[in-house]
């Protein structure tokens, strides 16, 4: 829907154990993909403990990317990485690393950044890249490749994707449109701070918590979750703002799966 997917080179995990995550298998696009092929991998060894009911194994850069995220930052539970021509655009950009020139620019937070080595695999760069991810940022460019974005929810990563990709493509128009950086009006990092507060308290209703209903990125997930109810595919979303009809329990691992099919 939004058209965020490149081909089958994507990916999405979920951790579901302290060393465990589910990731989509390489070789499928996001539109084939149902519960049953998710893949359940060891983040440490890359053995794969559940197959599936598919014959593909999943990518072997894909896996030390989420791994270096997962075994570093226990608290998050999910990991998107996306190939957004206007995010690869951005990640090699200094200044979009250095300045905020939007308000979804100022909502990302303190954005790390990963320089680009090649294809990711080489398990010694799992090191670099919790180095460069640091303890804090839920937002990592990878310098001429793309990012990934984390969250404790997949609401939460939800939230960070579309900001991050809104904030890319109007970082771009705003420079093609000034004639360059040095025209632009800077929002500076103070306020950049500032303003990311005051809006996790406006949107959440002060409810920063992984669970509560207001938490973050989750009314904007539930809306996206009622578009594809509204088209049609029963997701089975366990809604938290009031939308009982659509409170049907499912298999956690569906449940996941319709969560990814929003990309």
């Amino acid at each position: 829907m939004k058209k965020l997917d490149h081909g089958i080179f994507n990916h999405i995990s979920q951790r579901v154990g302290h060393s465990e995550y589910l990731i989509n298998p390489f070789g499928l696009m996001y539109y084939e993909i149902t519960a049953s092929k998710l893949l359940l991998i060891n983040s440490e060894s890359g053995q794969i403990i559940d197959q599936g009911t598919t014959d593909f194994g999943f990518n072997y850069a894909g896996f030390h990317i989420h791994s270096a995220i997962h075994n570093f930052r226990p608290e998050i539970k999910v990991v998107i990485h996306i190939h957004d021509p206007n995010v690869i655009a951005c990640s090699s950009s200094s200044s979009f690393l250095t300045n905020a020139y939007t308000q979804e620019a100022c909502i990302l937070g303190p954005i790390a950044r990963h320089k680009y080595h090649g294809l990711v695999v080489d398990k010694e760069e799992q090191k670099i890249i919790r180095k460069s991810l640091g303890s804090k940022s839920k937002v990592l460019m990878l310098s001429n490749h793309g990012a990934c974005v984390l969250g404790e929810t997949i609401e939460e990563a939800y939230h960070y994707l579309y900001h991050l990709v809104y904030a890319c493509e109007s970082h771009l128009k705003l420079q093609s449109s000034q004639g360059g950086d040095q025209n632009l009006l800077k929002s500076g990092l103070e306020i950049a701070n500032k303003y990311r507060k005051k809006t996790f308290e406006v949107v959440t209703g002060g409810d920063t918590s992984s669970k509560g209903k207001n938490a973050v990125g989750k009314m904007l997930f539930e809306a996206e979750m009622r578009k594809l109810d509204n088209l049609g595919y029963r997701t089975g979303y366990r809604y938290a703002n009031g939308h009982d009809h659509f409170r049907a329990q499912m298999d956690s691992h569906l449940h996941n799966w319709f969560r990814v099919k929003l990309f």
